[in-house]
């Protein structure tokens, strides 16, 4: 690679999990591939070796895809500019302080795709996702709160052109959205199995989260509630008033209880697929599938 007569590098991948290399052999393949303008970078390390990527990597002005996988995020002691960058994925990240990720993300212009899932270290105040620009957003972090260790802890999403939002296995009292009347499509994970939470708590956030999803059109809600969470549920919907104007097409593979919310602040609900499942004490079994 150090040999490369090429003034450019389209794709650069280290999938570091099968060889040992040093920080510096690091330091100097990220480094290489940025002299040569690289354009898409994908780099997976192991979880026992994390990497600080040299700074050089958040100046680069031709990344147009970055894919980062058991990383650590220095503290930025200048500006972040990448420029070109469309998608950013990011896995089992180390952030070093709440304003890393701001940061980072306020000098990607033109970021449209992002991807984040667990983060490594567990004394964060607070994960702010926060991009004008941003329109697909994934983010996944455990059910079972280990991922928040900061008793504060909270994932704020700011992002008001965002179209498409995915969110699996996150504590929905910890997690919020800023309102937003471009999103079309969201595609939900509940699951309160192994929390230790109260339960009359951590409905009306489930539900309150939902209601800031209220302009989507197209909706896919996957999951469900022990039974001592039911009465509570049916409580917090009872009591929300919040209308889905927009809603056109709901997948429903979560408690029946949330059918009959949808039914009511949904007028123009045209297509609904719900599945029936039967909970096991380490899983679900799923019993079919119903369009009405």
């Amino acid at each position: 690679m150090l040999r490369r007569k090429s003034p450019s590098i389209n794709t650069f991948r280290l999938i570091n999990n099968s060889f040992d290399c040093s920080k510096f052999d690091i330091e100097t393949w990220v480094t290489t591939a940025v002299d040569h303008n690289v354009q898409n970078l994908d780099l997976d390390f192991q979880p026992d070796t994390i990497f600080t990527l040299p700074k050089c990597l958040y100046t680069c002005k031709t990344l147009v895809y970055l894919s980062l996988g058991f990383c650590a995020f220095p503290l930025f002691s200048g500006a972040v500019s990448l420029p070109s960058l469309v998608k950013l994925h990011l896995y089992s990240i180390e952030y070093a302080v709440n304003e890393t990720l701001p940061l980072l993300l306020s000098g990607c212009p033109l970021l449209k795709e992002l991807i984040i899932e667990r983060i490594l270290n567990h004394d964060l105040g607070c994960l702010d996702i926060s991009s004008p620009t941003l329109k697909w957003l994934k983010v996944n972090f455990p059910f079972d709160g280990s991922e928040f260790g900061y008793p504060g802890y909270r994932v704020k999403i700011n992002a008001p052109a965002l179209r498409y939002l995915e969110v699996n296995d996150c504590s929905y009292e910890l997690i919020s959205i800023s309102p937003n009347n471009s999103l079309v499509e969201a595609n939900i994970w509940l699951n309160n199995y192994t929390l230790e939470v109260d339960y009359s708590v951590y409905t009306c956030c489930v539900l309150k989260f939902l209601d800031s999803l209220c302009n989507v059109k197209c909706l896919y809600l996957f999951g469900w509630f022990e039974k001592v969470c039911m009465y509570n549920l049916d409580l917090a919907l009872a009591g929300s008033i919040v209308k889905f104007r927009n809603l056109t097409k709901l997948e429903l593979a979560a408690d029946w209880h949330f059918l009959p919310k949808f039914l009511e602040s949904a007028d123009h609900l045209e297509i609904i697929h719900s599945f029936r499942k039967q909970i096991r004490q380490k899983g679900f079994v799923k019993r079919g599938k119903e369009s009405i």
